[in-house]
């Protein structure tokens, strides 16, 4: 078998922690609704990624969306600082069939820069998360296209996230 380079088995560990994690699962879950459980999640996962605790956050990524993850935040030797960030909307999709996961796609503003820099960058991601049983986790992060100022956005004013390309969750 042959060697893995440092950053392949990082990523390895990471996903075998995260496995743990989703495993072991919250306790109280069960007698809160599906919103509630989302809006949890999203507080623990943004918590971690202000506080750059990379490992803690990706408990919340699924195994397919790490190497999104790690293409969006960085890795240990090189991670993207937020500085601020605010969910700007959460939309439910519908399921195409009763046995498909339910879906949601967050919108989230942020204030990043890069670990030696001192410049601020203004980003949106665009999340897609899935419920797993009673929890949720990252399906898939992208950092979204920027608005015109027709469209939304501009002077303060929240996105608007009309139905179309950018919330179909591929």
């Amino acid at each position: 078998m042959p060697a893995l380079n440092p950053v392949t088995r990082s990523r390895l560990a990471l996903l075998a922690a995260s496995l743990v994690s989703v495993a072991a699962g919250p306790g109280c879950a069960s007698s809160m609704s599906s919103a509630g459980q989302l809006d949890e999640s999203l507080r623990a996962y943004h918590h971690h990624l202000l506080a750059g605790d990379l490992d803690r956050a990706t408990a919340y990524v699924s195994s397919k969306a790490l190497d999104a993850f790690f293409a969006v935040h960085g890795d240990e030797k090189h991670p993207v600082i937020i500085e601020d960030f605010q969910v700007l909307s959460v939309r439910f999709l519908p399921q195409k069939r009763s046995k498909d996961p339910v879906k949601a796609v967050v919108m989230v503003g942020a204030d990043i820069r890069q670990r030696d820099s001192i410049t601020i960058q203004a980003i949106r991601y665009r999340q897609v998360w899935e419920q797993n049983g009673e929890r949720w986790i990252l399906a898939d992060e992208t950092i979204a296209k920027t608005r015109s100022p027709d469209r939304g956005g501009a002077n303060g004013e929240p996105p608007k996230t009309a139905p179309g390309a950018e919330d179909d969750p591929g």
